[in-house]
Parts: structure tokens; C-alpha cells; sequence
């Protein structure tokens, strides 16, 4: 699901599954396209219906981390699992993309 706030120009896309090549290439390009026609300045990926992300996942948030970095914007990550959170320390995701923790 892609949520789209107007008033803040914030796109979140909320996957759900393994982040994995099948679910990357799915998703690419509807995000790509999302992001360019509402002029989002704001990414944020809800990452609670994650329980897994390999190395295709990393690409793609990786992918739109330079998107909206050419495009003046940012990217975060909320919602994150301790499998996926731990993926995403090991590939120093969280040295680029801010990691925001939910209240428990």
C-alpha cells in the first residue's frame, strides 16, 4: 500500500512480505512512479509487515535513497523487525537512511 500526504509531501509505501527480489522488482517502479508525479520530498518505508529483506531488498531501498536524494528529498525507515533491522545494520543502510523507532 502507497499513502501519499499532500501537506507534507510525504510518500509512504507500506510492503508487506519478504523484501525480496520478486517483491523489489514489483515494487520498483510503482514507487519510481509515485514519487515523481506527486513530487514527494519525503519517503518513508513502513517496514512492520517485513519479517525478512535479502540483498535485492537492500538494492531497491538503496535505489531510492539516490532517487530522492537527486530529487532534493528524503528517505526513512520505520516499523522494522530485529531480523530486518539487523540486515539493515550489517549493509550500513542505517549509515544513510534515518531509522525511526516507533513508541512501544
Amino acid at each position: 500500500m502507497i499513502r501519499y500526504d499532500e501537506d507534507t509531501k510525504t510518500l509512504t509505501v507500506c510492503p508487506s512480505g519478504e523484501l525480496d527480489q520478486h517483491m523489489a522488482e514489483k515494487i520498483r517502479n510503482t514507487i519510481d512512479s509515485e514519487i515523481l508525479k506527486s513530487g514527494a520530498k519525503k519517503l518513508i518505508f513502513d517496514m512492520n509487515e517485513i519479517p525478512f529483506m535479502d540483498s535485492s531488498g537492500i538494492g531497491m531501498l538503496i535505489g531510492r535513497y539516490k532517487l530522492m536524494k537527486r530529487l532534493m528529498g528524503q528517505v526513512e525507515v520505520t516499523g522494522m523487525k530485529d531480523s530486518v533491522t539487523r540486515i539493515f545494520r550489517m549493509s550500513g543502510l542505517n549509515q544513510i537512511i534515518k531509522v525511526i523507532e516507533r513508541a512501544k
